[in-house]
């Protein structure tokens, strides 16, 4: 059973449930580029100490 077959042709909030989709995963995709450029760029002169430090605590 598919859910497509439940809802009519013309269902009004099918275009919204896209649309919502499409932003929370574009979201997602720009949290992690932005995660995944912080961990390329060093905060520190002495980059691999602080991202050790700051992965485990220190």
């Amino acid at each position: 059973m598919r859910l497509r077959d439940e809802w009519p042709v013309d269902h009004r909030l099918a275009t919204v449930y896209r649309y919502g989709a499409g932003i929370c995963g574009g979201v997602l995709l720009l949290f992690g580029c932005l995660g995944f450029a912080d961990e390329l760029t060093p905060s520190a002169p002495t980059a691999p100490e602080s991202r050790a430090c700051r992965r485990t605590g220190c």
